[in-house]
């Protein structure tokens, strides 16, 4: 269960896009499209956001990078929503470094829900794969299916067909671990290997 919230009215483009541009260092234009696809009226929630994600070690440019692929993540409540999930992976070894990395590069699993998505996926795909905590991320960071999607339902049944065609398990967990596709590639990869 992922997380979808709209702003509020047209009016408010015009203080979300100076904001964007004053206090995010967006141009004009970058700007202009994405307060497309969030509004507000006052400074009070992307404050809090913007400081949040400061205080755990993100830069000014991932922070504008996350910003311009979810920008519906400056009207959230950073303390409810985005603190659960970093601790959970700060709990797993994962430094802030690397955690900023990632998720600047793939922020769409902070809209999604902890106990309902990100934990159950996260042990799913290290049961499975026999990988380490951080390379759960590592996956995620290129494969969005891993922790923001239901990933048990979308590969468990490709990854049953090809254990009893007795596909060696070291190529099925390299086709998952390393994976730096879509989804449907993913797919496409793992049935190939059943033609090997």
């Amino acid at each position: 269960m992922c997380r979808d919230i709209s702003g509020n009215a047209a009016d408010g483009h015009s203080f979300t896009t100076s904001y964007l541009i004053n206090l995010c260092g967006f141009f004009p234009k970058a700007a202009l499209a994405v307060s497309k696809n969030v509004n507000f009226r006052t400074p009070e929630k992307p404050d809090s956001v913007i400081s949040f994600f400061k205080d755990h070690g993100f830069s000014q440019t991932q922070i504008r990078v996350l910003i311009k692929r979810h920008p519906q993540l400056l009207i959230y409540n950073p303390e409810k929503i985005f603190l659960p999930i970093f601790q959970f992976f700060y709990g797993r070894g994962v430094s802030r470094s690397k955690l900023a990395s990632i998720l600047s590069s793939n922020p769409f699993v902070l809209r999604c829900s902890l106990h309902n998505r990100i934990i159950p996926s996260f042990y799913y795909f290290k049961d499975l794969t026999h990988c380490d905590d951080d390379e759960v991320l590592v996956a995620y960071k290129h494969f969005q299916a891993v922790l923001a999607n239901d990933f048990q339902f979308l590969i468990a049944p490709n990854v049953a067909v090809l254990r009893e065609r007795i596909v060696p398990e070291s190529n099925i967990l390299s086709k998952l671990v390393t994976a730096r596709e879509s989804l449907v590639q993913v797919m496409r990869s793992l049935k190939g290997l059943l033609k090997k």
